[in-house]
């Protein structure tokens, strides 16, 4: 599982793709490509084949947390449960 957290009014970030299969990809290489690359291998095969989820979590100014599902371009597809 991969999450990404908002406070408040932050948003993804569209423009860039942000938790999109694209813009993950770029940094798990520039995390893992010259430390561990078999590291890497493992985690870009596993995004790849759909067995990662991306989860978006928003918490708002008093604290709540909504949790959403994210698909391969980012985008939400419904609740995270």
């Amino acid at each position: 599982m991969i999450v990404e957290s908002k406070y408040g009014s932050s948003k993804l970030n569209k423009k860039t793709g942000q938790m999109g299969n694209d813009w993950l990809e770029d940094r798990i290489k520039k995390q893992f490509g010259g430390k561990d690359p078999k590291k890497m291998k493992d985690i870009l095969d596993s995004l790849r084949n759909g067995e990662v989820d991306r989860v978006l979590s928003e918490i708002d100014t008093n604290g709540n947390v909504t949790t959403y599902k994210l698909d391969k371009l980012g985008n939400v597809i419904g609740n995270w449960k």
